[in-house]
């Protein structure tokens, strides 16, 4: 897909993850759409993968293994030359790397409010707003936190879907989910970090309340909870390979999304919503702002029976649903947030001139 913008950008993402995490996250969604639409794109891995200095992942999306060597090959050079240069960032530590990469634009993308399991984050988090040419925010929260200081720079750009991969058809259930769904009625799942903010007091009653049902936990176990663990219908899949998550995410009856419900989780903006859309799968999650924005498509359960009630209503409704989900989906796929980031940049005056 060829890009609408009416400039060529070289977005640099500098190492703070890796292509090859466990979690496919706004990052690399961001990066490899850029590259899609015609853009370059240089992703940076904070931990090498032992592919050389850099490789390409897909055309134009290249993974550098050493940021500083990559952006001195010269076929990297050539390839930049005639682009207007983007230095990317969400966590204020990596503006060390502006002075490497001399961008012509600067934007920090505030993904998660630096409070609590974030609030290390908050260090140098001022002077990146003071420097970034445009702050980029993915939720009301957010939002509304910096417009008020930075309201002529300031724009709200969501997470999305790539709708083709989580909507495509024909998909086999994988094996691991096969041998539970043969055990259970329903499978309600949930796919991403399991980390901190996860309510898993919440999950537990649920399976406790319908224990006919199978609750299935895909995804990267950052947060042990003993709670869960000897529920006999509560089953850790852990992480799958994102090439692989659609065959899982498409095979649950109902996603749910049980965060807790304080300051960080009101300003996420979870990818899954939109994933789970795009595969035609109905949500119940607890009232964070960002779940209730999509309210009443995604219902809503402030404790474990309310949550039950609306899975048993989901579930109802699921079949008639489903073409509501994938086109609300696509209106929020990660084609349609670059296209919105492309809008953006093109208003920016290149203010200093890369040298690559």
């Amino acid at each position: 897909m060829k890009s609408e913008s009416s400039n060529r950008y070289t977005i640099i993402y500098p190492p703070l993850v890796s292509w090859h995490d466990d979690i496919f996250q706004r990052p690399h969604q961001l990066l490899r759409e850029f590259a899609r639409q015609g853009d370059q794109a240089i992703f940076a891995n904070i931990n090498p993968d032992g592919k050389g200095i850099h490789w390409f992942a897909e055309p134009n999306l290249c993974i550098s293994n050493d940021l500083m060597s990559t952006l001195c090959d010269l076929k990297i050079k050539s390839m930049i030359r005639n682009t207007k240069v983007v230095f990317w960032i969400n966590q204020p530590e990596r503006m060390r790397f502006h002075s490497l990469i001399n961008p012509d634009i600067t934007v920090y993308d505030y993904i998660d409010e630096y409070v609590e399991e974030f609030a290390h984050w908050q260090v140098g988090f001022d002077d990146c707003l003071e420097r970034a040419d445009v702050i980029v925010t993915t939720s009301d929260r957010l939002m509304e936190q910096t417009q008020i200081r930075y309201p002529n720079k300031t724009v709200l750009i969501r997470n999305g879907a790539d709708v083709n991969h989580f909507s495509a058809e024909g998909l086999g259930i994988p094996e691991d989910l096969a041998h539970i769904k043969e055990k259970h009625q329903y499978i309600v799942g949930f796919h991403g970090s399991l980390f901190s903010w996860i309510d898993y007091a919440l999950i537990r009653d649920i399976a406790l309340l319908r224990p006919e049902w199978g609750i299935v936990l895909v995804g990267p176990e950052y947060h042990w909870e003993e709670i869960c663990k000897g529920v006999a219908n509560i089953h850790f899949l852990g992480p799958k390979l994102y090439n692989n998550l659609p065959s899982y995410v498409k095979h649950f009856d109902v996603e749910i999304i049980p965060f807790e419900v304080r300051n960080m989780t009101q300003s996420a903006n979870p990818i899954k919503m939109y994933e789970s859309l795009a595969a035609g799968v109905p949500i119940v999650a607890t009232p964070i702002r960002e779940c209730i924005n999509l309210s009443p498509l995604i219902r809503i359960g402030r404790n474990a029976e309310e949550f039950v009630g609306q899975i048993e209503v989901a579930l109802e409704v699921k079949s008639s649903e489903q073409a509501t989900y994938q086109r609300v989906a696509t209106e929020n796929s990660w084609a349609e947030r670059v296209r919105a980031i492309h809008s953006v940049l093109d208003k920016i005056p290149t203010r200093t001139k890369h040298t690559y």
